[in-house]
This record gives structure tokens, C-alpha cells and sequence, in this order.
């Protein structure tokens, strides 16, 4: 870390943006570090909380003076507006191509750094001085909002104070063409004619009468002599007890059809036995995982994972650290790790192997893929071994992937140094 900020700032009256992993200093500036530029991580201040953790003090990643914006000249905020500007836009267009993967780490990668553009105002911008008339911005309370107004991403834009224009139904000065009265035709009342007085009464009838007539065969309604559709009680009596006989007779029938049903059954010392259906046969471990690691020029870390494998096809390896972020091909340094080593990319290997190596690796839980990436060998079973050593202990681990199923996946847990 460079020289410290002049600021201090408190967390009061401010809301963060994503989830903690996702406002992580490392991983943001690693990941812009990596696809664009040093000048570009360098626009993101270190973060370094205080003993309550309510406040921060904020570390610049390059040396120089540090300059408030609003202290600048006309000219210089131009220039340091500019160049905030430009070094935003590149990275929101990284931030919008991983959202737009179909990985979820990748989106969440994406949100991250569509996030970290994101500050509650000008005065938390600043310029660092790392050269006479080379100003460099550097973005404090990043990931951060205001509760209070709305959040500034990338941009120093000033309040628009110009007035509101009136309306075309504005109220118009006294005196102007457009106040004077106008004359207003007075309307005469309009009188319904008698027939649309006497439609309505005839339609109110008519649902009358067809709500009688729906009431009347459901016996919702009773009516004297001939009119009622209801049964007598005698009547209800009499098919309650047909409707009981009935229940009877069916409950004795699946009586004697479940008697009739056991009968039927096959005697159970007589089934035929079914073999067990056969369990797949893992390949051995490769013997030569460190042979080939070495050979590769791939290094070795407080915590290494290695794969490696036989066949032409592209595979690739995928790391996920405790605070989940994954080291992959298109991220290769995050969480304290490396990818160092990826195999068959382009012309086939004769040993190939992929490596990645964890330099004080976070303790928790790691999860590792096995992808098959392009398969050059019609599709069919590659087998594969994955090396996880810390220190002097090593678990080699074995599986198999194809056409069908190009995944394998395994979880472990790393208790730390």
C-alpha cells in the first residue's frame, strides 16, 4: 500500500452493494489487473476497516500526492474527469461481458464490477500526483451508495439548474393575448328518451326470472304444489338407503378382489433374483503427476490441485476458493491463487496437465471441476487423476468424463497453514 488518503470515512448513512466476497479489494483489482491494466486497478482505493469496523481508512496502490477533486482547477478536474471516464467504461465493458456468461460465477464476477463502479459523490473521488500534470483518479467509498441520494458510476456530472418549463396549460400572465375570457356555449341538459327507461326494466326482469328458474330444479328455492322439482323426506330417505346399499356392495366386491389378488401373487421363495447392477470401475492414478507438473514448468504452492490426463482432449480445471471465486482459464489470478499451467488450448501435449498453486490459501471449504472442454477423441471416456497436496500431504483422486457427462466435481476442506 502507497501512502494513506487524507480521508477517513464512516459507513453511517451509507449502503453496500453486492455481497461482502463481492466488494472484496483483491479480487476486484486482480481481476481488472489482469484483463486490462495496473492503471486501471489502480482507479479502486484499499479499504483497511478500524477497530469498531464502522469506519475506513483508504490506501491509493500508487505513490503520489493526493488531491480532493474539488480542490483542482477547472482544468485539472476536466482531465481527472476524463480519464475516470475512460478507464470506467473499459471496465464496465468487462463487467457487462461476464454477466452476460452463462456461468454463475461469472455473473456474480460481472456484478462485482458493475458494483465497484458504483460511489455515493464527487467528494469521494481523488487525484493522486504520480508525475507533474499526471493526475490520476482514485475512487473512495467504492460499492458504496448513499441512503440519501442517488449513486454516481463513473461519471462527475453537475445538478441541472436550469428552470422547469411551464406547461401548455400553465396559468398565463395578466395581460397577454392568451389571458383574455373566451366565450363558453351553454350546454342544454340531455334528456334519455322513455323506451331506454323501459329496456332496463325489462332486463331486470328477465334475470329475475332466471335466477327463479336456477333456484327452483336445485331446490334453493321452495315453492307450494307443482312447481317444486324437491324430493320428500321420504323420497331422501328411501335413496339414502338405495345410495348405503350400493357402498356395501362395492366394499364386499374389493374384499374379494383383494382376496383373489394375494392369490395371484407369486410365491416369494420362487422370484427370480436380480444381479446387482455393476458399479463403474475407476481408472488407477496416474503415476507421474509430479514428473509431469515439473516438466510443465508449473509451480507449487501451500496448496496445489493438478490434473492431469492422457488423451488430446481440451480440459479444463476450476478451483473455488472459501470466499467463491473461482480460478479458471479466463481468471487466473484470484483468492490468493494461480492457474499457471493449461494444456492442450491449442496443439495437443504429449503429458498434459493443468496446475494451480495457493500462496496462503484462505481456510474452508475449495471445490473442484474437471470440465471437458473439446473432445478430440469422438466423444467417449477420457479418465483423469487431480493431485491435491499441502505440504507433504497428497490425495490423488480418479474419474472419468465423456460426451454424455463432462462434468466431475469434488469438494474439500483446507483447515489452513
Amino acid at each position: 500500500m502507497a501512502d494513506a488518503l487524507r480521508t477517513n470515512s464512516s459507513i453511517e448513512g451509507l449502503s453496500p452493494l453486492g455481497t461482502p466476497p463481492q466488494r472484496s479489494y483483491e479480487l476486484i483489482t486482480g481481476t481488472v489487473r489482469t484483463q486490462l491494466s495496473e492503471a486501471h486497478s489502480a482507479l479502486f482505493a484499499e479499504p483497511v476497516a478500524t477497530q469498531f469496523g464502522d469506519r475506513f481508512d483508504w490506501y491509493p496502490a500508487i505513490e503520489g500526492k493526493a488531491h480532493a477533486f474539488s480542490q483542482l482547477d477547472e482544468a485539472e478536474q476536466a482531465a481527472v474527469q476524463r480519464r475516470l471516464e475512460t478507464l470506467s467504461h473499459d471496465i464496465r465493458e468487462i463487467a457487462n461481458t461476464y454477466a452476460s456468461s452463462d456461468l454463475a460465477e461469472e455473473q456474480r464476477l460481472g456484478e462485482a464490477l458493475s458494483n465497484a463502479l458504483s460511489y455515493p459523490g464527487s467528494e469521494w473521488v481523488y487525484a493522486v500526483e504520480t508525475a507533474p500534470g499526471d493526475l490520476q483518479p482514485v475512487l473512495v467509498n467504492w460499492a458504496w451508495v448513499s441512503d440519501r441520494q442517488a449513486t454516481v458510476t463513473g461519471t462527475l456530472t453537475a445538478p441541472d439548474t436550469r428552470p422547469t418549463p411551464k406547461s401548455a396549460g400553465a396559468e398565463t400572465e395578466p395581460g397577454s393575448a392568451s389571458a383574455r375570457p373566451t366565450a363558453v356555449a351553454r350546454q342544454e341538459p340531455r334528456v334519455l328518451p322513455i323506451w331506454l327507461f323501459w329496456l332496463g326494466w325489462l332486463i331486470l326482469a328477465l334475470l329475475l326470472a332466471a335466477i327463479l328458474w336456477l333456484l327452483v330444479p336445485a331446490c334453493g328455492l321452495r315453492t307450494p304444489f307443482f312447481i317444486s322439482h324437491c324430493a320428500s323426506q321420504a323420497e331422501a330417505s328411501e335413496e339414502q338407503r338405495r345410495t348405503a346399499e350400493l357402498q356395501n356392495q362395492i366394499a364386499a366386491l374389493e374384499r374379494e378382489i383383494g382376496i383373489m389378488d394375494r392369490s395371484c401373487q407369486p410365491d416369494p421363495m420362487r422370484q427370480a433374483v436380480i444381479p446387482p447392477f455393476p458399479a463403474q470401475t475407476l481408472p488407477a492414478a496416474l503415476p507421474d503427476i509430479d514428473a509431469r507438473r515439473e516438466q510443465a514448468g508449473a509451480e507449487l504452492g501451500d496448496l496445489t490441485i493438478t490434473l492431469a490426463w492422457d488423451t488430446t482432449d481440451d480440459m479444463d480445471l476450476y478451483v473455488t476458493c472459501p470466499a467463491g471465486v473461482t480460478v479458471w482459464h479466463q481468471q487466473r489470478l484470484a483468492c490468493n491463487g494461480q492457474l499457471d499451467v493449461d494444456s492442450n488450448v491449442g496443439a495437443p501435449a504429449p503429458e498434459p496437465v493443468e496446475n494451480t498453486f495457493f500462496t496462503d490459501p484462505l481456510a474452508g471449504t475449495y471445490s473442484v471441476r474437471v470440465n471437458l472442454y473439446a473432445s478430440r477423441t469422438g466423444g467417449g471416456e477420457t479418465p483423469f487423476t487431480v493431485q491435491i497436496r499441502s505440504g507433504d500431504r497428497v490425495e490423488n483422486l480418479t474419474g472419468i468424463v465423456s460426451g454424455q457427462s463432462r462434468d466431475w466435481t469434488h469438494s474439500f476442506t483446507f483447515g489452513g497453514q
